[in-house]
């Protein structure tokens, strides 16, 4: 599941940077409209939660979470209504697949932001992406994983769904730590 979600990450990563591209030829007035969503969007969370490392931590543990057991809690939540529809395999690859392809579409946006600065650019990104970018991957290969897994669930669809979920929890505890050391040294705290 590793290379299928290496594979979903870096396709979103091309998109975002030809779709950049584009967008900055054509309509540069769009592209600084999205860049000032983003700024905001940090600017917002920034007033929840002072503190910049904690915060870096939070948001790629937040979106790590997401990736890995987020169609866990979308099924649980349609089961509620619907057991059949919880049962549908495309609630559990929706956010596995979503949270890959944004991350490395935003990555993307970055680098043709900084497409005449490459050097300014993988400064700015490593040694902190030499952990969070993994991190993004692993949690969504879980997340697959878990999907992938499901169509072979022998007995009740959301026990089965659960001890999947539990028995990857030892493989979150590393996308945790890379998480935590990757926002570490984007902040400036390591």
């Amino acid at each position: 599941m590793l290379k299928r979600s290496a594979a979903i990450y870096f396709g979103g990563f091309l998109f975002g940077l030809l779709s950049s591209a584009l967008i900055i030829t054509l309509y540069p007035s769009l592209y600084e409209a999205f860049l000032e969503f983003l700024r905001r969007r940090v600017e917002t969370q920034s007033a929840f939660i002072e503190n910049f490392t904690l915060m870096i931590i939070v948001n790629n543990l937040l979106a790590a979470s997401i990736a890995s057991f987020g169609g866990v809690g979308v099924s649980k939540f349609v089961n509620i209504f619907s057991p059949k529809a919880a049962k549908n395999k495309a609630l559990l690859y929706f956010l596995p697949v979503g949270i890959l392809f944004v991350n490395g579409e935003v990555l993307g946006l970055l680098a043709a932001l900084f497409a005449e600065h490459i050097p300014r650019f993988l400064s700015g990104i490593f040694p902190h992406g030499f952990f969070e970018i993994p991190a993004i991957i692993l949690s969504g290969a879980i997340g697959l994983e878990i999907s992938e897994e499901s169509k072979n669930f022998e007995n009740d669809f959301q026990t089965d769904l659960n001890t999947r979920a539990k028995q990857n929890l030892k493989k979150f505890t590393i996308v945790v730590l890379l998480i935590i050391i990757g926002g570490m040294l984007e902040s400036g705290a390591l």
